[in-house]
């Protein structure tokens, strides 16, 4: 695995406040530790985007926009727009990152080649 390898790490957010502290903290937890979170804000109500902007204080490779144009798409343009790493990764305000997601995707595309995609198995959980 080469550490230089930085992901960015894209999520659109909106309304996500009750869940925003764990799936943060579980970016915060990867084992692998050359990234960014972008987060575009798509104009919440709740306290997201405050939420997100502690976060921000605490650690600079977390970075918080506001969406300009109202959608889950206009979101994740402008994040991409915002990438600074040499590989991108998708995230949910409400899921959390298993630790060792970033660096098993950086491994396996390395090994992969240009050209190739690593998807992640989902698993569903409800209250």
């Amino acid at each position: 695995m080469d550490s230089k390898t930085k992901v960015s790490i894209i999520m659109p957010v909106y309304n996500e406040q009750k869940y925003l502290d764990e799936c943060l903290t579980s970016i915060l937890n990867q084992d692998y530790e050359n990234w960014e979170l972008i987060a575009v804000d798509d104009f919440s109500t709740d306290q997201s985007y405050e939420v997100i902007g502690q976060f921000c204080q605490k650690d600079p490779r977390i970075k918080v926009f506001k969406n300009e144009e109202k959608g889950i798409i206009p979101a994740l343009k402008k994040a991409f727009l915002l990438v600074n790493g040499d590989m991108v990764t998708r995230m949910d305000a409400d899921d959390i990152m298993p630790t060792e997601k970033l660096k098993l995707m950086v491994n396996e595309l390395a090994a992969s080649g240009r050209g190739n995609i690593v998807s992640g198995k989902v698993k569903y959980f409800s209250d």
